[in-house]
């Protein structure tokens, strides 16, 4: 993990990261979806 010099930084940061990570996971989720059908 990079360290950021401002605390609001880090969690502004990494808040994005975590919406990223949960989009993707979203997403390969439908594909699943769809492929099973």
């Amino acid at each position: 993990m990079v360290s950021l010099s401002s605390c609001g930084n880090t969690i502004r940061g990494m808040g994005q990261d975590t919406a990223n990570a949960v989009d993707a996971t979203q997403d390969a989720g439908r594909r699943v979806d769809r492929a099973a059908r």
